[in-house]
């Protein structure tokens, strides 16, 4: 199974701490859809990131391939049961840094957005837990400091 992550599963801790298997990592691109903090996350403590449709858009992020047995616990982990993020209906496209057009790839997305101004800042826990993935992966720098932005709501 392809998922791509954006947020604090750019740190494969987060996925192997759950049990996820992961087979393979890559650093891609997703078209057309923007980065926003757009849910409060009792659990998380603050704001928790969210991928919108945006014309012209771009989110970098990590395309995992996964087995497709270990799909439920990243569905227990974003709180599929309780309403906080579903299943992007649609599978998504994703493109490699070598210019390949991966598809049928899963995400997820918030279920129940906040209007602008969107939530408070992220907790500095889930903050350092993003962009310690996004530094894994080599997320290029500009779009490190776009993501951190993004975190603590201030103009990149």
């Amino acid at each position: 199974m392809l998922y791509f992550a954006y947020g604090s599963n750019l740190n494969e801790d987060e996925l192997t701490d759950i049990g996820v298997t992961i087979l393979k990592a890559e650093r891609v691109l997703l078209r057309d859809y923007k980065i926003a903090l757009t849910r409060f996350s009792n659990k998380r403590c603050g704001g928790v990131l969210d991928i919108l449709s945006s014309e012209k858009g771009t989110v970098e992020g990590v395309l995992y391939e996964i087995p497709d047995k270990d799909k439920i616990k990243i569905d227990m982990k974003e709180g599929l049961r309780n309403g906080a993020y579903r299943q992007i209906p649609k599978p998504l496209q994703v493109e490699t840094m070598a210019g390949a057009i991966r598809r049928g790839v899963i995400s997820y997305e918030v279920c129940e957005k906040e209007k602008p101004p969107y939530p408070p800042v992220a907790s500095v826990e889930y903050k350092n837990s993003v962009l310690r993935g996004a530094c894994e992966h080599g997320l290029l720098k500009d779009y490190r400091k776009k993501l951190k932005a993004v975190l603590e709501k201030r103009k990149a």
